[in-house]
C-alpha cells in the first residue's frame, strides 16, 4: 500500500496594493478633500506597479485608464467636471487582471467668483470736522477707516489707482474694515476685489474716489 500526497491548488496571488493619490489639480491634503475653481482637474499619483494600469471613476463611472511609469508615478486628468462635489476612486489591476482595493478621494468644483465686493463706507476720524466722507469729497484724515462687504471668508485686496495696498481676511459674517498706511497728499481712488477658497476672483468694486487735504488755509 502506498500513500501519496495531494497537491492542493495553488493559492491565489494577493491583489496589488492599493495606488496613492498624491496631488488634485496641484492641491496635497492629508485629509484627502480638495477644492479646485477649475473645471479640468489634473489627478496625480504614486504606488503603482512598475507600468501598471490605473482605472479612475468619477462618481461611480469609469472615466478613463492611464498607465504608470516604470517608477510606479501616474497622471489622469478629467476634461471637465461641473461645479459641485465629486468621489474619486482610483484602483490599479495586475498583469493576471487582479484590482487592487481602491484609493479613494473627494473633489469639490467651484469655478463661481464672488460678487464683487462693497465699499459702503470710508470714514474721517481726526480733526474738526469727522464723519463719512463723500465720494469725491477731501478729508484732512491720511488714515480713514474704509468699511464695506465682501463674500464671508474670502481674500479682500485694496487697491489705491491699481497698487495692492492692503490684503485682508473678510468675517464670517461678511463685513470688513481697513484702516490704511497714512496716504499721501492728493486724490486716491481705492478699488477692492475678493478672492475665494478655490481662487476665484471677483470683479472689482465700484471705485471710492476722494482727496487728502492735511494742509491747514493760509492765513490771510
Amino acid at each position: 500500500a502506498g500513500g501519496g500526497g495531494g497537491g492542493g491548488a495553488a493559492a491565489p496571488a494577493p491583489p496589488p496594493g492599493r495606488p496613492i493619490i498624491d496631488s488634485v489639480s496641484g492641491q496635497r491634503t492629508a485629509s484627502g478633500d480638495f477644492l479646485t475653481g477649475k473645471e479640468t482637474v489634473d489627478i496625480r499619483g504614486s504606488g503603482a506597479l512598475p507600468n501598471g494600469r490605473i482605472s479612475v471613476l468619477v462618481d461611480g463611472l469609469l472615466a478613463g485608464t492611464t498607465v504608470a511609469d516604470a517608477n510606479g508615478q501616474w497622471t489622469y486628468t478629467i476634461a471637465r467636471l461641473p461645479d459641485g462635489t465629486h468621489a474619486i476612486s482610483v484602483t490599479q489591476t495586475d498583469a493576471a487582471g487582479v484590482a487592487s482595493a481602491p484609493a479613494d478621494a473627494r473633489v469639490v468644483v467651484d469655478t463661481t467668483a464672488p460678487p464683487a465686493p462693497l465699499i459702503d463706507g470710508v470714514a474721517d476720524n481726526v480733526g474738526a470736522i469727522e464723519g463719512p466722507i463723500a465720494q469725491g469729497g477731501s478729508t484732512d484724515d491720511s488714515t480713514p477707516t474704509l468699511t464695506g462687504m465682501a463674500e464671508a471668508g474670502s481674500i479682500l485686496r485694496i487697491f489705491d489707482a491699481g497698487t495692492q495696498i492692503a490684503e485682508l481676511l473678510v468675517g464670517a459674517d461678511g463685513r470688513w474694515s481697513f484702516t490704511p498706511a497714512p496716504l499721501a497728499e492728493g486724490p486716491h481712488s481705492l478699488t477692492i476685489t475678493a478672492t475665494d477658497a478655490a481662487g476665484n476672483v471677483s470683479d472689482a468694486s465700484q471705485p471710492f474716489s476722494f482727496t487728502v487735504d492735511t494742509t491747514p488755509p493760509l492765513l490771510e
